[in-house]
């Protein structure tokens, strides 16, 4: 998987969920639309968590 640089040069796919917080941050207008775009990834099971190298589930706490 692939995503988009601001720049609109392709990059690798983020590694960790640091990464992908960074990656969405850098691609939307405010801290709000960036934590919606977070919750919407994990909670549509797009992005998958792993835990120890097994896939858990990200719980959504509000």
């Amino acid at each position: 998987m692939y995503y988009l640089k601001p720049e609109g040069k392709p990059t690798a796919a983020p590694r960790n969920l640091g990464e992908l917080i960074m990656a969405v941050s850098d691609n939307t207008k405010d801290p709000g639309e960036a934590v919606a775009a977070m919750m919407h990834l994990l909670h549509s099971g797009q992005v998958q968590v792993k835990r120890n190298g097994r896939k858990t589930r990200a719980r959504i706490v509000r």
